[in-house]
């Protein structure tokens, strides 16, 4: 039998995918953009509220252990599998507001890290996580936190669909009162 790759030749692929790993290991991770697909949900769950601030902050996702144990999936009943994976895998990193997206929103619209430099803490605020999307684009997942002041907040889960264009909500679930 004849070898087609010489012991040379061996070595310089394993090294070139030695390399390559290590490029990939190193990358930090950039800020994703609001899409949206995503401000479509937020209107949909804000419906008539007022337009207070509304603040983006992927890291408050999965704090009660919803998402690493997979209750979410118990809590949400009917969330897909993808679902769950886009909502834990787009809220791993932190969030860019452009300009043209805030152009496109009806409320102020400002990430956890700008929210904190402004200290506006205080103010009566929503607060949303990232979206969650099934493959197929007709399912999402959302978190969202109602906080009227310091001491009188929500935070609630909500399992969207979309039929005939729009988000309707399918279902809702409380997770913390304060």
């Amino acid at each position: 039998m004849k070898t087609l790759i010489k012991n040379g030749q061996i070595v310089t692929i394993i090294l070139i995918f030695f390399l390559i790993g290590i490029s990939l290991s190193c990358q930090t991770k950039q800020p994703n953009q609001l899409t949206a697909q995503e401000l479509e949900v937020y209107k949909t769950i804000l419906g008539n509220k007022p337009k207070e601030i509304v603040v983006i902050n992927e890291s408050m996702v999965g704090v009660f252990g919803e998402i690493s144990t997979g209750k979410l999936k118990e809590i949400l009943e009917g969330l897909q599998n993808d679902t769950f994976d886009n909502f834990a895998k787009v809220n791993s990193t932190p969030t860019s507001i452009e300009d043209s997206t805030q152009a496109t929103f009806d409320y102020p619209l400002v990430n956890e890290v700008d929210f904190e430099k402004k200290n506006l803490a205080l103010s009566s605020h929503y607060v949303f996580s990232r979206v969650g999307f099934s493959n197929n684009g007709k399912q999402a997942v959302v978190m969202f936190a109602d906080v009227r002041n310091p001491l009188g907040a929500k935070g609630t889960y909500f399992l969207l669909t979309k039929k005939s264009g729009f988000w309707e909500i399918k279902q809702e679930s409380e997770i913390w009162r304060s």
